[in-house]
């Protein structure tokens, strides 16, 4: 037999305000819900917690108590008493929340179980924990929960339990402290009681974020509301357990305004526990008996309606079993389902017999209707007359059927219609539930991706954040979103990507001063090259010996006539640490020095004799030179002699690194060779050494001048392809990427890193952009 009775569910909302600055403030929200019926009867967890001055690895400490005190709640050994599992549940946690107490940490956390009417919970600090209940005469008092500072003479985390009962119409308000800067009691008491729970959060939430103070807000408006549930009633037995203990205090809870008042009181405090354990008793159990007569109905609680980003099941062996027990249960569907497919398959075979029949006749009278328009073989007189007499034969025979027999006749027609309609509109559902099925699994899977992508943001995991965004971006775009139900989803959920994809690529847009404009006096030469020597900056070209020199300190532009023989053009230069000369490579593997006193060249010694190498970039460390010579696949070294430098010797160890494409060559005590795909290889004493690019987005594709030396801190790398100026640590972690409109054809670049500048050649223009 069953009955329909109105029973209480819990209402449970959010609202939650991410400040900026996660060391200055951070704030917790959690809510569980259970997955297991046996879960269930144990309550719905939910923690807030705001932590001031912490760290990431305090966050993570705190995060991981909270994940604790849950786990061990809804894991524990079988209780007849949640609210006492709680309060042991808690008193095992405390020796783990030692760490977090510190004077240079300011922590106010909430943490609790919601059963029905029942809440216990614990905290320390100063949170927000407040009441909104109806007196006798139906209006709202406010009650404090939590007075003083917990933690006053404590050196345990959560030292105090405190358990109740709240009622139907009253309103629980769980938050971080700092809300009361902006609302207090009396007007969270008019926010809260005079509105619905959701809207009241949504306008908390909505007040809160215009703030932006630095601070987060987080909490929790929680409230009962009447939910129909129907019984099952059974033959059980009463067992009446002994009197006393701390959780009888539940029952009687919250009857009477003045039981209102003295609602919650800690648990884990001797004397006033000590009073509480005497003051109610009585509750009973349904007597688990093992006869059949005698077996027990479990009863589910109302479902919560939960409001929060941050609900999440609890996950646990029992829930692998119910899963199980589903397993099974699908079997038995299985055979039930293949038996009314053998008899759909016979309905259906039958039904494509009727409709193989018309197509038959279909195709004679499309035949016939050929042959009257054709008139082939004069047979159109001859199908005509014989749809006359077919036609006049039908109607005299129609006329004398029954009406009965017209009637279901014309049913039939109707209903095959109607049947092969519901066919067709059945089959467009299935696939349009089975492509939006497809679509939410796919899509979930997104979401978790991205919100991996964001807690690792969060707590500084780049690499880890950029690998979860970036799959979470492929499985978006091969995703079907051209269906109006889903293009909503996937344009947000791009939007959230690029949100935090910009975020992590660390993109500065930089305001370029232009120092000169070489295309009047180039002609037609565009500039490939840049160099430095003290003040003055040289533009050089493959296809002319010209140089042209731009003095940063007097703001004059000189050119230097290519009066040596044979040169057609220079294609990779260096300056040494002393600024006293600037070297130059042309045709091919030729040397030439610059003199920046006297503005001239001169021809250095061959220090390639019979190499027969391709010199693609060149760099100067403690007098010597290093030269790249991609088409021999190695890099020489030179000493320094008289009139230049002397014939190279086979740097390279490791006779299995390919730098075949390389094009640029820098060096601070560890040599770094670039390629033109944008791969970056090292090398100490030789030997190739370990380096990873990380972070970059998106990845280098183009390689055209790399930048550092002993005293610069960060490695350079114009990326052209991507019109960026790309500042990373030298263990290959992304700082910076300096962009600008302006710089749209980057050609080579030479950093002042001491003077915090940048000087960048682009069609023939002098830039300067700023580093810090």
């Amino acid at each position: 037999m069953s009955k329909i009775t109105m029973e209480h569910a819990l209402r449970l909302h959010e609202f939650f305000v991410e400040g900026k600055n996660q060391q200055k403030s951070h704030v917790l929200l959690h809510i569980t819900e259970p997955a297991t019926d046996e879960e269930r009867q144990r309550g719905y967890f939910f923690a807030v917690c705001e932590i001031n001055g912490g760290d990431t690895k305090t966050i993570l400490k705190l995060q991981e108590i909270i994940d604790q005190i849950e786990n061990e709640y809804y894991e524990a050994v079988d209780s007849d008493n949640p609210d006492l599992l709680f309060e042991e549940t808690i008193s095992k946690i405390n020796p783990a929340g030692f760490a977090l107490l510190q004077d240079t940490i300011s922590l106010s956390c909430v943490v609790g179980v919601i059963n029905k009417s029942n809440i216990v919970f614990s905290f320390y600090g100063q949170p927000i924990m407040a009441l909104f209940y109806k007196n006798k005469n139906g209006l709202y008092q406010k009650l404090n929960l939590i007075e003083g500072d917990a933690d006053s003479g404590s050196n345990s985390l959560f030292a105090q339990v405190v358990q109740g009962k709240i009622s139907p119409d009253d309103f629980l308000f769980v938050g971080t402290p700092h809300i009361t800067q902006y609302f207090d009691l009396d007007r969270l008491e008019k926010i809260v009681t005079t509105r619905p729970a959701r809207q009241s959060a949504e306008h908390l939430e909505r007040v809160l974020s215009e703030l932006k103070n630095g601070f987060s807000f987080g909490g929790l408006i929680i409230n009962l509301f009447q939910s129909a549930k129907i019984v099952e009633t059974a033959h059980y037995h009463k067992q009446n357990l002994p009197k006393g203990g701390s959780a009888k205090s539940l029952n009687s809870f919250f009857d009477t305004e003045k039981q209102t008042s003295s609602i919650l009181s800690p648990s884990m405090m001797p004397k006033i526990n000590d009073r509480l354990k005497g003051m109610f008793s009585g509750f009973s159990e349904v007597n688990r008996g093992t006869s059949k007569s005698n077996s027990t109905i479990a009863m589910r609680p109302p479902a919560a309606e939960i409001n929060s980003a941050h609900a999440r099941s609890h996950y646990s062996e029992k829930r692998n079993r119910q899963a199980f027990a589903q397993s099974l249960d699908g079997v038995v569907m299985a055979r039930a389902l293949k038996k009314s497919i053998a008899l759909f398959g016979k309905i259906l075979f039958y039904i494509i017999g009727f409709i193989w029949a018309v197509l038959l006749r279909l195709i004679n009278t499309i035949g016939l209707l050929f042959l009257i328009v054709t008139n082939w073989q004069n047979r159109r007189g001859l199908i005509l007359d014989n749809w006359r007499r077919e036609w006049k034969n039908f109607v005299v025979y129609f006329k004398q059927l029954p009406s009965m027999t017209k009637i279901m006749l014309f049913s039939s027609i109707v209903i095959a219609i109607i049947f092969v309609l519901s066919v067709i509109y059945i089959r467009h559902q299935q696939t349009r539930a089975m492509a939006r099925a497809d679509f939410k699994t796919v899509f979930d899977q997104i979401v978790v991706k991205k919100d991996a992508g964001e807690s690792a943001l969060i707590y500084g995991d780049e690499i880890t954040a950029l690998s979860h965004i970036a799959s979470a971006r492929e499985q978006l775009e091969k995703l079907k979103c051209s269906d109006k139900d889903n293009i909503v989803d996937c344009n947000t959920m791009h939007k959230a990507l690029d949100d935090i994809a910009t975020r992590l690529r660390k993109i500065i847009t930089v305001t370029p001063q232009i120092l000169f404009d070489w295309n009047e006096a180039s002609g037609k030469t565009n500039f490939e090259g840049l160099a430095k020597v003290g003040t003055k900056i040289i533009a050089y070209s493959h296809n002319t010996s010209t140089l042209f020199v731009y003095d940063a300190l007097t703001k004059e532009s000189k050119t230097v006539p290519g009066i040596l023989p044979g040169i057609d053009g220079f294609r990779a230069a260096a300056t040494p640490k002393e600024n006293d000369y600037i070297l130059f490579v042309f045709n091919k593997n030729q040397l030439a020095f610059f003199d920046p006193k006297e503005f001239s060249l001169r021809t250095a010694t061959d220090a390639f004799a019979d190499l027969n190498s391709d010199i693609k970039g060149i760099v100067i460390y403690n007098r010597r030179l290093y030269s790249l010579d991609p088409a021999n696949n190695t890099i020489y070294r030179h000493d320094s002699v008289k009139g230049g430098f002397a014939r190279g010797n086979n740097w390279l160890k490791d006779k299995s690194v390919d730098i075949k494409n390389g094009n640029s060559i820098t060096i601070d005590g560890d040599l770094f060779v670039q390629k033109a795909d944008g791969t970056i290889v090292k090398f100490n004493a030789g030997a190739m050494a370990q380096f990873f690019i990380q972070g970059i987005d998106p990845p280098l594709t183009n390689g055209n001048k790399i930048w550092t030396y002993t005293d610069l801190n960060y490695l350079y790398v114009l990326d052209t392809a991507g019109k960026r100026l790309i500042v990373l640590s030298k263990d290959g972690r992304l700082k910076n990427q300096l962009m600008a409109p302006e710089l749209d054809n980057p050609s080579d670049t030479v950093i002042d890193e001491a003077n915090g500048r940048a000087y960048i050649l682009n069609n023939n223009k002098l830039y300067q952009i700023n580093l810090k």
